[in-house]
């Protein structure tokens, strides 16, 4: 009488879920003793170096950002600043030997 099922439907597939949950926990156990499944290392984040102004120079005012400098360098005539990401060397180092005092004080 293998082809007669016993219980209501909800019982059966809550038969099911069991079976299905032990047979995963052994599918779990099974990689976990063999080894060849485990999650390859990641390794951990560093941070990146980060640039300092040039040296020797006083910090710009904090209503300085970058689209002030690039809207500088236009302005100057200087080479394409680049309209997004960091800005190049020569351009802050230029834009900081425009706008310093002429005693050099800040």
């Amino acid at each position: 009488m293998s082809g007669v099922r016993a219980g209501s439907r909800l019982e059966q597939l809550e038969a099911l879920a069991r079976r299905l949950d032990h047979e995963i926990a052994q599918e779990r156990r099974l990689l976990a003793v063999d080894g060849r499944h485990d999650p390859i290392p990641v390794p951990p984040r560093t941070r990146q170096a980060t640039r300092e102004r040039p040296a020797g120079l006083p910090a710009l005012p904090d209503h300085i950002d970058t689209a002030t400098i690039r809207r500088w360098a236009i302005t100057e005539g200087h080479a394409n600043p680049g309209s997004r990401g960091r800005l190049r060397r020569d351009v802050v180092d230029a834009f900081y030997a425009a706008h310093q005092p002429a005693d050099g004080r800040s």
